[in-house]
């Protein structure tokens, strides 16, 4: 199934490109985990790139749910402010200048997801430069249809201030996976 990506060799910076199968097969076991049939076969459905990177993406607003400092543009301030920026190949976040608030410092920010829902994919996102630091929270996560976390979260990249990169997965009460505690805080190779 990866032999699938050549295909999408040469993909630019901030391209995010996700193959599925057909949503309607389903092979659920006991195993608290679903994989897809084997007879099916991974194709693009759905590819964010370049000039239209943006252009499926829903842009949250206003202060950041974490109570962070950025505060969020809609796409068209983005654009105006210089926070989103698109070539015919890549495309670009950055954060604005800072700002004074009634609440603290503030730095305008997008934060992009998109409504589209799979039952099986396999997701490329390609990177050129991903910032770290205090007070800097890039990531690249999945979850489930509101509301969080009884349906699941996949934490695929994410940089929390000075913490190197994280890997992890949220599961709500509701979830019938449990991890093995023992296994939970190793690293993987």
């Amino acid at each position: 199934q990866i032999r699938q990506l050549d295909r999408m060799k040469g993909v630019a910076l901030a391209t995010l490109a996700a193959l599925a199968v057909d949503s309607s097969a389903s092979n659920v076991s006991d195993n608290c985990f679903e994989t897809a049939p084997s007879s099916q076969h991974y194709e693009l459905t759905w590819e964010a790139k370049g000039k239209n990177f943006f252009d499926n993406m829903v842009f949250a607003t206003g202060p950041a749910m974490t109570h962070g400092s950025a505060h969020y543009l809609d796409k068209g301030a983005a654009f105006d402010e210089g926070i989103i920026e698109t070539t015919d190949t890549n495309a670009y976040m950055r954060v604005g200048q800072p700002f004074g608030s009634a609440d603290g410092p503030r730095r305008h920010s997008v934060h992009v997801s998109t409504n589209r829902r799979f039952k099986h994919m396999l997701a490329a996102m390609r990177y050129q430069h991903v910032p770290f630091g205090l007070g800097v929270w890039p990531a690249f996560w999945t979850n489930g249809p509101a509301p969080w976390p009884e349906n699941g979260e996949l934490d695929i990249l994410e940089y929390a201030s000075h913490a190197g990169q994280k890997v992890s997965v949220h599961t709500g009460n509701s979830n019938h996976c449990k991890l093995n505690p023992q296994l939970v805080e190793q690293c993987g190779e």
